[in-house]
């Protein structure tokens, strides 16, 4: 949620007018993106922009922060149950 906040809710809300589309999506897409990087790299980078430019453009478009903060959380609860799903197998 925290990041939702800041990324889209702050960081959009605070520095593009209402009218503004794209300016805003690839900001935060990037902005995004940065901090999430394990290792520098262009698929690291691309994957975290991609997935901050798609939380963007909901929350530009339907100018509602749950739909992104919801879309956020069923992307970490798939990968963490991928996390879970590969300890098991191992064990």
């Amino acid at each position: 949620m925290l990041e939702e906040l800041v990324f889209r809710g702050f960081l959009i809300g605070a520095f593009f007018n209402a009218s503004s589309f794209w300016g805003p999506i690839v900001v935060s897409a990037v902005l995004f993106a940065i901090p999430h990087m394990e290792t520098i790299n262009i698929i690291s980078f691309l994957t975290y922009a991609i997935l901050g430019g798609v939380l963007g453009y909901l929350f530009v478009k339907t100018r509602n922060i749950k739909v992104s903060i919801g879309l956020h959380f069923l992307n970490n609860l798939i990968a963490v149950g991928m996390m879970i799903v590969q300890i098991v197998m191992v064990k």
